[in-house]
């Protein structure tokens, strides 16, 4: 496993330096054996792109919406916290006999800071609601289902129907 971690690392490496050999030996023998002609030149996100005029910039946007998000986290993360001495194991003080500081004492507080983040990135309440709509739909289908169970006749019609609708459609 570590081998081949060390061999993508390397082909990053290698392909990020040098990206030239990738599209040079790889990508436009692709693209002519496809049938496209790949003499459009460089593109970011389908936008054709002239040498030395949207990568610098798109890289600095791309720096800077970082900067932005990881300022907004802390931010976030220092709302409503008054300023307080923190009785917690710092490196140099000295610690009283039988007490260690372990990763729990780091734990506890990174997640009382990071707690106002976790209340508003909290992705539950989308899930149950998206849980609750699929069973709904289920409950549906299966009431509809249960009403034509006993009928062979109608459920055959209705299968051809949809087998017809769909070989029309695609």
């Amino acid at each position: 496993m570590r081998t081949g971690m060390g061999f993508l690392a390397g082909l990053c490496l290698l392909f990020g330096l040098v990206p030239q050999l990738l599209s040079n030996w790889v990508v436009i023998p692709a693209a002519w054996a496809l049938g496209f002609d790949p003499t459009g030149g460089p593109s970011w996100l389908g936008i054709h792109i002239l040498p030395g005029g949207v990568p610098p910039v798109a890289g600095a946007l791309i720096l800077l919406a970082a900067l932005l998000v990881a300022g907004l986290v802390f931010a976030v993360s220092q709302m409503g916290r008054a300023s307080r001495t923190v009785n917690m194991f710092t490196g140099g003080d000295p610690v009283p006999p039988g007490d260690n500081a372990g990763a729990e004492d780091f734990a506890g507080l990174a997640q009382s800071t990071l707690e106002p983040v976790y209340t508003y990135t909290n992705p539950d309440p989308l899930y149950l609601l998206v849980w609750r709509a699929v069973q709904g739909f289920a409950g549906l289908f299966a009431r509809g289902v249960t009403r034509i169970e006993g009928r062979p006749l109608l459920a055959s019609l209705i299968m051809a129907g949809l087998v017809i609708a769909a070989v029309w459609l695609f």
